[in-house]
């Protein structure tokens, strides 16, 4: 019975409490404001190193009393329960990691302690985010090199777009955690999130070390992602392809594994690889390379059988979580192999280039005639869907460029445009789909020989094409501009970026930083 007394007695004490305490409350007559933001002195949106502004709107009850400084004290913390960042009126701080966070003002009226909170939104992006990203081996060290593209206005409000290098980037960003010492073969950047993106680097003897797109942190080994954490027995990775629902690595020796995602769009690396290779009818396979198409738009990805000298695809989405993924797919040719060569026997042929435009169904071959040295080209469509593709619209013709080509000349077919752009030597040339015109862009006497080929998003700004040579010159080009590819000397005009001294280049890369800017073809 005294138990319950004091427990009701307690209950009596606090309720008076707090009645009192509202009662005092409303009996301060403090100055009370409204806080927002002036737009104009406000940043919040910023890359990585850049400050944030922000530029308080106040508004008092009181304006005729004292609103200075030394009537009012102002806290900035960054997030909830997180660091004092500033105990200024105007926040200025420079960020220290990427992300979307919230910064909180409270702001004090010394004499009577009422506190206001205001809380706004801050995002902080990767400099590292879109770009060309560029493999490279220089005195013996892998170097991660990366081209970002940045832009002002002129005097004229006229959008001036430039260059910004960042070369040997990983030593710089993790000076204590050094990359991989085996020689470095290729690199690919591939999706993970709506605005996040992955590197892979591989190296010879099958290492494939994942990085972080935002800061190129080391995140994982490709081993890892297999059961136990241990390859297949005699499996070293040779090509890793990022296909959304389905991923895939392919192996030296011309084994393909792969794995089912959760999610398309963004990858956490919850699931691991199956650990029995992919089996392809008619005696296997051992493909030597699946070819840079765009999965997305696609649908499959399209490799090359070596062992039976044919094409091979698997099925893949973006958009479905069918039942289909990661099912081999039958393509069936129907049109006459002695007016357009069987892609399913290509046997006395040289595969030299596969390439996709338009819409991820339309392809593009340069093939070489072993027995009389012709080099050929072919067009066609791969028409179907999650089981079977049929080879249409076919057509096929010597090259027009035949000439100028060799069994090194290096290939890239612009996926949004009608020229399929090739390197020879130091020369680098193009090819009007439409005109069956061949013309010179640049020869590159500084650059040494021209040794990979790869455009930008085709949105958003001009439509480039990166080409890199054995010297370890970079350069961007303006690929479709009409003015440019008409003038006599294109290159003269065309060249519009050029960077050296990056060592002995391994691979190039378009880098979309995520999933949107894959979609719609943007910077």
């Amino acid at each position: 019975m005294k138990i319950r007394i004091i427990i009701i007695a307690l209950w009596a004490s606090l309720l008076a409490a707090c009645y009192e305490d509202k009662g005092n409350y409303d009996l301060v007559d403090y100055n009370k404001i409204t806080i927002a933001t002036v737009a104009a002195e406000t940043k919040t949106t910023v890359v990585l190193g850049e400050s944030v502004k922000i530029t308080p709107k106040i508004t008092w009850k009181y304006p005729e009393r004292d609103t200075t400084e030394n009537a009012f004290d102002y806290t900035w913390i960054h997030t909830w329960g997180g660091d004092t960042i500033a105990k200024t009126r105007v926040l200025e701080y420079t960020p220290e990691e990427c992300g979307n966070f919230t910064c909180y003002l409270y702001v004090t009226e010394k004499a009577t302690g009422v506190i206001t909170r205001y809380q706004t939104s801050v995002t902080v992006q990767s400099p590292y985010l879109k770009g060309w990203f560029i493999l490279s081996e220089n005195n013996g060290k892998t170097n991660l090199n990366f081209v970002r593209r940045d832009s002002r206005k002129d005097n004229d409000n006229k959008t001036i777009y430039y260059w910004t290098d960042f070369i040997d980037l990983y030593s710089q960003l993790h000076p204590n955690d050094p990359l991989a010492s085996e020689v470095p073969v290729r690199s690919d950047a591939y999706i993970v999130g709506n605005e996040e993106d992955e590197v892979v680097i591989i190296y010879k003897g099958g290492r494939a070390s994942v990085l972080n797109g935002l800061d190129f942190s080391k995140v994982l080994e490709i081993k890892d992602e297999f059961p136990g954490g241990v390859y297949p027995v005699g499996f070293e990775t040779k090509q890793f392809i990022r296909g959304g629902y389905c991923d895939f690595v392919l192996g030296t020796d011309g084994k393909l594994y792969w794995r089912k995602n959760t999610n398309s769009t963004v990858m956490k690396h919850e699931q691991m690889f199956m650990n029995v290779a992919v089996y392809f009818p008619g005696g296997g396979a051992d493909i030597s390379e699946f070819f840079n198409i765009n999965v997305y738009a696609a649908n499959f990805i399209l490799g090359y059988d070596q062992l039976h000298k044919r094409f091979v695809a698997c099925y893949t989405s973006f958009n479905s979580g069918n039942s289909y993924l990661g099912g081999k797919i039958d393509i069936i040719n129907p049109v006459d192999p002695t007016t357009f060569v069987d892609i399913l026997n290509l046997d006395g042929y040289k595969l030299l280039y596969c390439g996709d435009f338009t819409d991820g169904k339309n392809y593009v071959n340069i093939l070489k005639q072993e027995s009389t040295g012709k080099y050929l080209m072919q067009t066609y469509k791969l028409s179907g869907g999650y089981n079977s593709l049929s080879v249409t619209n076919a057509s096929q013709e010597e090259f027009t460029g035949s000439d100028k080509i060799s069994d090194n000349t290096v290939f890239w077919k612009l996926r949004k445009a009608s020229y399929l752009y090739f390197g020879e030597g130091n020369r680098l040339y193009f090819y009007d789909m439409s005109t069956k015109a061949v013309k010179l862009y640049a020869s590159l006497p500084d650059g040494g020989n021209i040794t990979h080929l790869m455009e930008s998003p085709s949105s958003g700004g001009d439509y480039l094409l990166g080409v890199a040579t054995d010297k370890g010159y970079f350069y961007l080009i303006n690929a479709v501009d009409a003015e440019i590819l008409g003038s006599p000397d294109p290159g003269a005009v065309g060249i519009q970026h050029q960077v050296s001294g990056l060592g002995n280049i391994k691979s190039v890369s378009w880098k979309w930083g995520g999933y949107y800017n894959l979609v719609f073809d943007r910077y």
